[in-house]
């Protein structure tokens, strides 16, 4: 296990991202959607022991920290991006009930593939009071940068082959966020290219 494998962002550190930025209820619905994850997650853990959590918030600390994005949605949805490991703890009317209904159906998005959620997320469109969503960009983002998280924190093994992740990312995920104008998926598009070198020399 690297030592990047073993950090993760703590609460404090989100507070300290968000402070001054995030408006004061957006900030504390992100902060709830920290410790609803921290605890949801608390009984998961890698192959080599490593709480599951940490990848969560590095995850979220990628979205938060490098993308400098502040939507309160797709900070909590990075937090909560592998629902279908916590859905017998949390309901998704619980995550509706604090988070609202975006935040159910892009979590729902997250479990999709990257053509199957395309195919929906093209094709819909989500209005909040304030904002018009565009959930493929949304979902985009946190898969991009869950991938990041992966190719920065597992060394090559048994239990993790970068190249097969590689192979997957090229022939699904890779060619449809290519075509994205979204900054955001830019950014993490060019990093994963940059650790795709690395990887294979």
């Amino acid at each position: 296990m690297n030592e990047f494998q073993r950090s993760m962002m703590s609460k404090q550190e989100l507070e300290d991202l968000l402070c001054n930025r995030a408006r004061p209820l957006e900030l504390n619905k992100i902060i709830a959607g920290y410790e609803i994850s921290d605890n949801a997650f608390s009984e998961f853990f890698f192959f080599d022991g490593t709480p599951y959590f940490y990848h969560i918030s590095r995850v979220a600390k990628i979205i938060v920290a490098e993308l400098d994005i502040i939507d309160s949605d797709i900070i909590i949805a990075s937090l909560l991006h592998d629902y279908n490991k916590i859905e017998n703890i949390i309901s998704k009317d619980i995550i509706e009930f604090n988070f609202g209904p975006y935040l159910v159906f892009l979590v729902e998005l997250l479990s999709l593939t990257t053509e199957e959620a395309s195919a929906i997320s093209r094709n819909f469109a989500f209005d909040k009071p304030d904002s018009f969503k565009l959930p493929f960009d949304d979902y985009l983002i946190i898969k991009l940068a869950e991938q990041v998280d992966y190719f920065r924190s597992f060394k090559f093994g048994l239990n993790y082959n970068p190249i097969a992740n590689l192979q997957r990312l090229n022939q699904q995920m890779l060619p449809l966020a290519s075509s994205s104008s979204n900054p955001s998926v830019i950014k993490l598009l060019d990093e994963i290219k940059q650790l795709r070198n690395k990887i294979i020399g």
